[in-house]
């Protein structure tokens, strides 16, 4: 009686768990791929275009549209005119505890500060320091990658055109005293591509920090402090994460399935000289409006306007356009822009000149959703571009969907997960079932189908994950870029490898208890 009983009960567990698992996977499936879906649909925003003054109310609306749409924490966004600032607003929030962002609240502004590191070389050519078309290794003699002819004809200017050949990353981005160790082991590194050809190199910007530190005997941060940001006053910019922590607390956001989530990560600490500056869109309204004045701000000359020339005239073509100096440069329908990004895993920046109308933008934010960019969704990053449209009377570029990859990818995480929750609850139930001795399987061909191949599966997945993915060197890159895609699949590995040991042990515990043995001496093990 105790053992039909038994048998019924299992009996009714068994379909239970299978119909209940059935259920759990499709919710999850389903759940998950709201999310994509959620996520992925970005409505073009229609917004009414001013047709004679500037409607700052409309713009506005259009950046609070975007923001809604995209789950953008907190944003900032500087307007200039001239040699005015026109319009200063903060969207959002600077931090979880509610802070609102301001247009005074600094933020890491990237690559944003590829433009500084070629305001302040051509500081340094104006005051007859530096020649741009003199080889790097005028100024570093150790200079050097690993053909030596080519090491010679890489100059400044080159480097700052992007068309050195230099590869876009080299070695995890230090601070300034390590510079010289890191850039040294260029000596052994090729070329990504021909020389004067396009070829985006934070790299080359780090050289150029290089000399400015040698030629001038100072670091790159006390460089760009002294001759930049005090003389524009710049009053709420910094050249250190440090720095920044200290003065004023803003908080990074990634993205978990679409949704922003406070990251305790630090800013990605880019540079010196390709990335790592901080600025709020108050100062950086300061920079662009000597940008869009010769060189001029208020009663200060930071650079001759043959200077200023200079740095945003276009050279190294590309397929947007060209590349001038730490600017991008593009013509659309008679109108050029000179823009540039920058975007550290949870900040993205924008700046945008229009010289001739004399506007400029700049927005910064708190967050970034770098999964979208990787999959060629641009949303987040032309919310400058739609602000600076709507100026010169233009509709805003029409938001794109994301790519079919970008769905993909989270398509068939979900299905791994779903796989490897179906086994572990298959897995329970059998080995439930196994209680009794003779739903036992036996022979070897069995025991190797049930215990030994679904531990192989379950290692060798555990092993490429946390052991593959680790050794590829890009573990700490991932997490700070698609933090929820790295940790879901870690989650996994480690799930793998728990129940694998689990189950194993588990199995053997079941089929070592006393039961009848078989005729080769072993469990009876029936199925």
């Amino acid at each position: 009686m105790h053992r039909t009983s038994f048998k019924n009960h299992l009996s009714i567990l068994q379909k239970t768990t299978a119909r209940q698992c059935f259920i759990n996977l499709s919710v999850l499936t389903l759940f998950l791929f709201a999310l994509f879906l959620a996520v992925g649909v970005t409505r073009t925003a229609t917004i009414s275009i001013p047709t004679t003054t500037t409607d700052f109310a409309a713009i506005d609306a259009y950046v609070e549209i975007q923001i809604h749409e995209q789950r953008i924490p907190g944003l900032a966004l500087g307007i200039v005119h001239g040699d005015q600032i026109v319009h200063l607003k903060g969207f959002g929030v600077a931090a979880p505890n509610r802070e609102p962002m301001t247009g005074q609240t600094p933020l890491s502004i990237g690559s944003l500060t590829k433009s500084f590191t070629a305001v302040a070389i051509m500081q340094l050519v104006e005051a007859g320091e530096l020649d741009l078309d003199a080889p790097v290794q005028r100024y570093l003699p150790w200079f050097r990658v690993a053909d030596q002819e080519i090491s010679t004809r890489i100059t400044l200017r080159r480097l700052l055109n992007h068309s050195s050949g230099l590869p876009r990353d080299f070695e995890p981005n230090q601070d300034s005293k390590e510079l010289e160790e890191r850039l040294r082991n260029l000596s052994t590194t090729q070329l990504e591509q021909a020389i004067d050809t396009y070829g985006y190199s934070n790299v080359g910007y780090q050289v150029l920090a290089a000399i400015i530190q040698e030629v001038t005997g100072q670091s790159y941060e006390d460089y760009v402090r002294k001759h930049i940001f005090v003389p524009l006053e710049m009053h709420q910019s910094f050249a250190t994460v440090s720095e920044a922590a200290q003065e004023h607390r803003v908080t990074g956001y990634n993205y978990w399935f679409g949704l922003p989530v406070a990251s305790e990560l630090p800013p990605y600490q880019t540079g010196p000289g390709n990335g790592g500056l901080f600025s709020s869109a108050e100062d950086m309204s300061h920079y662009l409006i000597t940008h869009l004045n010769q060189g001029h701000f208020e009663t200060v000359t930071l650079l001759s306007p043959a200077g200023i020339a200079e740095v945003h005239r276009p050279v190294t073509p590309r397929p947007d356009g060209a590349y001038a100096m730490g600017w991008g440069v593009q013509t659309v329908d008679g109108v050029t822009f000179l823009s540039h990004s920058g975007q550290t895993y949870n900040y993205m920046a924008k700046m945008i000149l229009m010289p001739n109308s004399e506007w400029g933008v700049v927005i910064l934010q708190n967050s970034q959703y770098t999964v979208k960019l990787m999959t060629g969704n641009h949303t987040q990053d032309t919310i400058a571009d739609g602000v600076a449209n709507i100026l010169i009377n233009h509709q805003p570029p029409s938001q794109t969907h994301p790519s079919e990859t970008f769905l993909a990818a989270y398509g068939v995480l979900a299905l791994i997960i779903g796989i490897q929750f179906m086994g572990i609850i298959r897995s329970w139930a059998m080995l439930r079932r196994w209680q009794l001795p003779e739903y036992r399987p036996h022979g070897k061909r069995k025991l190797l189908w049930h215990i030994v191949v679904p531990l192989t599966l379950d290692l060798g997945w555990a092993m490429l994950i946390l052991i593959g993915l680790p050794m590829t060197n890009n573990l700490t890159k991932l997490a700070y870029q698609i933090p929820d895609f790295t940790y879901t699949l870690l989650a996994s590995g480690a799930t793998a490898l728990g129940w694998g040991i689990t189950r194993t042990i588990w199995a053997y515990s079941i089929l070592h208890r006393p039961g009848a043995a078989n005729s080769n001496g072993m469990p009876n093990m029936e199925s």
